[in-house]
């Protein structure tokens, strides 16, 4: 493929916002992570990088993956969906660290985050949903 074709196949205004987003998202999800208290990510960096490259590439995929969809397809629904799991999570941990009990396993956000591939899979069959149902 040539490199003028690749370009004509990539918009890079989409793309942009798309890592823009995900990019927000994971710095959003990183100060969650860090105003919750869970284990420093920065020091495990040295003992634990493929667990931290894990945990960042997943809060960033799980808004770029959204947003690309929205960008490329205007699908709306993976979007919605992402947005309830990320407040849905962050609430539901909230209310346990706020309460002041001490988790034992893995809290809803905690899940969201390690179990990112799952979410990205859900966005894609719900977005195929949405573009099979609008008939686009």
């Amino acid at each position: 493929m040539s490199p003028n074709t690749l370009r004509e196949y990539v918009d890079e205004r989409p793309l942009s916002s798309s890592l823009a987003v995900g990019g927000g998202h994971a710095l959003l999800s990183f100060l969650l992570w860090s105003l919750f208290d869970f284990e420093d990510l920065l020091a495990s960096v040295g003992t634990e990088p493929l667990y931290v490259f894990y945990l960042v590439g997943g809060m960033f995929a799980l808004g770029f993956v959204p947003a690309v969809l929205y960008a490329r397809y205007g699908l709306r629904a993976p979007g919605a969906i992402s947005v309830f799991l990320l407040v849905g999570s962050a609430f539901g941990t909230y209310r346990v660290v706020a309460s002041g009990a001490t988790p034992v396993d893995p809290t809803a956000f905690g899940f969201y985050l390690l179990l990112w591939p799952g979410c990205v899979v859900l966005y894609a069959v719900i977005g195929a949903v949405e573009k099979v149902a609008l008939g686009s």
